[in-house]
């Protein structure tokens, strides 16, 4: 009982802090509150701070880890099809029927004919480039005769409209 009578109940104004008791409605119970030094809790947070951060950097070990699972997978993926489209190229190519023409084209002796082939179509263009030109040149002459048919036509239309 001694110890009852020695034990003071103080009020304590502090410039910082937090009270992390739970509120009740009427009457707050602060038996089991404790004072803990503001040190403490830094030191607290910065071990829940660097342990964060290890977590984090965990997480992105792991992500890039499955991020080239994944990369993997996909060259793996893209090298089959590659595979079967040569597969099947080759396959088209065993069964090519080979004509005439495609062996001069296949030996290289088919460069004679495309270049004879090109000079034609070189002979061919210019030609038609001229016969336009010469076309262009008569559409002309025949645009410029109606003009002057047209304006003969007004002169007689404007006399007839004085004579009248």
């Amino acid at each position: 009982m001694m110890s009852a009578g020695s034990d003071l109940d103080l009020t304590f104004m502090l410039k910082q802090g937090q009270v992390e008791v739970e509120q009740a409605a009427v009457a707050t119970d602060f038996s089991d509150a404790e004072i803990v030094e503001k040190g403490v809790i830094h030191a607290n947070n910065s071990l829940i701070t660097t342990s964060g951060k290890e977590k984090v950097s965990i997480l992105f070990e792991i992500k890039d880890f499955r991020k080239g699972i994944h990369v993997l997978q996909w060259e793996n993926s893209r090298l089959d099809l590659e595979e079967e489209e040569l597969l099947q190229r080759t396959k088209d190519f065993q069964l090519l029927r080979v004509t005439k023409g495609l062996q001069s084209i296949i030996k290289g002796s088919d460069e004679g004919k495309t270049a004879h082939e090109n000079l034609s179509l070189e002979k061919l263009v210019s030609y038609q480039t001229k016969v336009h030109g010469q076309r262009v040149k008569e559409k002309a002459k025949s645009v410029e005769g109606l003009e002057q048919q047209t304006r003969v036509a007004s002169r007689e239309n404007a006399e007839l409209d004085e004579d009248i």
